[in-house]
């Protein structure tokens, strides 16, 4: 699914573990999605193949004032295709008062798939403003061609009962290197907090197809608009 989703292990060095000032700690997750839509486009080649996913983010601490976290996120295609995909990340932030930032290196690999494997930075900017999260991330390429793909998202969160909020959010995704406009994306999930440690979240998404999606470097020829959702279960330690 990855509305929000990412980042390589072997990119933080022994030094930077020993370094960390607190303790472990993270969340699990595994889920089940209708379709597999990345940045606006469907993965499946038009089999409207489900997708089921699990993941892995683990928090390391404090590094010279830099937060740092890795992850590990695992997708398998259902049905026709057939598809696997492994991706690492490694990520530092920092809040600088009015605004806060992050740094993320992303390796993507698909085993047994044919395709290539490919790697990116993600620079990233957010802060609060009007009641929600505003953000901004540009991908830079290190293998591969994204054509500079780069998202302005809005998220907000509502209190709807005593275990259960409602996230909502929006996306504008744009290419650089081609001035289009990628997708336009929204996005709604409940998260329903069983107890301390487990959290059950339906959710739904649209993604609206603009040039980029359609013929840009990580686009599929004839993309069109997505409706897709699923159901994700997480536990926090």
């Amino acid at each position: 699914m990855k509305p929000i989703h990412v980042s390589v292990i072997a990119g933080l060095s022994v030094a930077m573990f020993g370094a960390a000032q607190a303790e472990l700690e993270g969340s699990v997750h595994v889920g089940i999605n209708t379709e597999y839509i990345w940045r606006g486009v469907d993965q499946s080649s038009g089999n409207s193949d489900s997708m089921i996913e699990a993941g892995l983010d683990l928090g390391l601490g404090s590094v010279a004032g830099w937060d740092v976290g890795v992850n590990v996120w695992y997708a398998s295609m259902q049905n026709a295709s057939g598809f696997n995909e492994v991706d690492y990340s490694a990520s530092a932030s920092r809040s600088f008062g009015c605004v806060d930032t992050s740094l993320t290196y992303i390796s993507y690999d698909y085993p047994g798939n044919g395709a290539a494997d490919t790697e990116e930075l993600a620079l990233g900017l957010s802060r609060e403003l009007l009641g929600g999260d505003v953000g901004f991330t540009y991908f830079m390429e290190i293998e591969g061609d994204n054509d500079g793909y780069s998202e302005l998202t809005y998220d907000r969160s509502f209190a709807i009962c005593d275990a259960c909020t409602l996230g909502l959010g929006a996306t504008i995704a744009y290419d650089f290197e081609t001035s289009d406009v990628h997708h336009y994306g929204l996005s709604a999930v409940v998260n329903y907090a069983v107890n301390d440690v487990l959290t059950v979240s339906p959710y739904v998404s649209a993604t609206f197809a603009e040039d980029g999606a359609q013929n840009g470097a990580i686009s599929a020829a004839g993309q069109d608009d997505e409706l897709f959702g699923g159901l994700l279960v997480s536990a926090a330690f």
